[in-house]
């Protein structure tokens, strides 16, 4: 509630200014949406709700493969397909990047506890559960027994269309924007020249820079 106030407070002051607004994100966003309350939580939303989880996802799957010293295996095959010309094309980083970044996303997940509140009685696996009952779910021994895609770690597919009972409450609306973001984000990395692992973690030194 007070980060929606704080938020709803920023969006009045910077209606009055609107030539303030100078960012590439905040600018088309404040034209797009003249709903003042559904901006705010949608600031609110990206700033929370998205950024910490992507960062800490991106965090994740870097770590993952500087440790199985794989990194440079990814680098390769992002490479063969486009043929060593820099930037990749985003179809070529999705075939090469995104298997492998779901992979590292599934042992690590982040979050890697959700924190529900029961809306109904209901019974999970041998365990009775109370409307009210705070529920804690751990995503590593989730997605670990699960597999497959990554829907588990956003709660779900919140485009898919809707089932008997309605899309995922819980869905994350920022799904795509994540993963998008995650795969831009590695695949300029990879492409920008030769990648040498440090001592310390997630530190990489960054020689013969391809891309001004």
């Amino acid at each position: 509630a007070a980060l929606r106030t704080a938020a709803l407070a920023l969006v009045k002051a910077y209606r009055r200014q609107p030539d303030k607004l100078q960012g590439l994100i905040s600018k088309p966003l404040f034209a797009m949406i003249a709903d003042d309350d559904l901006l705010a939580r949608n600031l609110v939303g990206s700033m929370t709700g998205m950024l910490a989880p992507t960062d800490g996802n991106l965090r994740a799957v870097l770590f993952d493969w500087l440790t199985d010293q794989t990194l440079w295996q990814h680098q390769a095959a992002l490479h063969r397909l486009s043929g060593n010309r820099q930037p990749a094309t985003y179809m070529q980083a999705r075939d090469a990047l995104r298997a492998p970044i779901e992979a590292a996303m599934r042992k690590r997940p982040a979050p890697d506890l959700l924190y529900r509140t029961a809306t109904r009685d209901t019974v999970l696996g041998r365990e009775r559960i109370r409307k009210g009952d705070l529920v804690i779910l751990g995503l590593v021994s989730a997605t670990a027994e699960l597999g497959g895609s990554v829907d588990t770690i956003f709660g779900g597919y919140r485009s898919a269309p809707a089932q008997p009972a309605g899309q995922p409450v819980h869905a994350c609306p920022a799904y795509k924007m994540a993963m998008g973001s995650m795969l831009g984000i590695i695949a300029a990395l990879l492409d920008v020249g030769r990648i040498q692992a440090q001592p310390a973690s997630l530190i990489v030194r960054i020689s013969g820079w391809q891309i001004n």
